[in-house]
């Protein structure tokens, strides 16, 4: 089951840069990619804390930084999966606080807000560069 997860990891962190810093006609095909398997990642999770079971474990390690970029994204840069993350992935917004209350893990993160002010620009500079 671990490989099966971790393959749609390793699809979720590539489709992530097609959602957000590519526009035209593969955009919406992106998104919707996107959304099955984060939709597909939130089943696997299903009712555990995290996707070893109780144990913090690699993949949720490896998965944590592409979750936590798709939602700042999404929430403070600009929606491109419709919004409302937690209505629609409410199990990976859960499974994103517990990571976040873990000090192996919010002692290494950045200022959210600061992150996001970071990434404005460089979403629109590679926009522009596609125009």
């Amino acid at each position: 089951m671990m490989s099966k997860l971790t393959a749609l990891v390793n699809g979720a962190s590539m489709v992530l840069v097609s959602v957000w810093f590519i526009k035209g006609e593969h955009e919406d095909g992106a998104r919707e990619e996107l959304m099955e398997v984060l939709k597909l990642l939130e089943s696997e999770l299903g009712e555990k804390a995290y996707f070893g079971g109780d144990r913090f474990r690699y993949l949720d390690v490896s998965f944590f930084p592409y979750y936590l970029s798709i939602h700042q994204l999404e929430n403070t840069v600009e929606s491109r999966l419709g919004g409302e993350m937690e209505a629609k992935l409410p199990k990976l917004e859960g499974w994103t606080k517990s990571c976040m209350l873990r000090e192996s893990v919010s002692s290494v993160l950045p200022d959210l807000n600061k992150l996001s002010d970071c990434i404005r620009p460089v979403r629109k500079q590679r926009l522009d560069e596609q125009a």
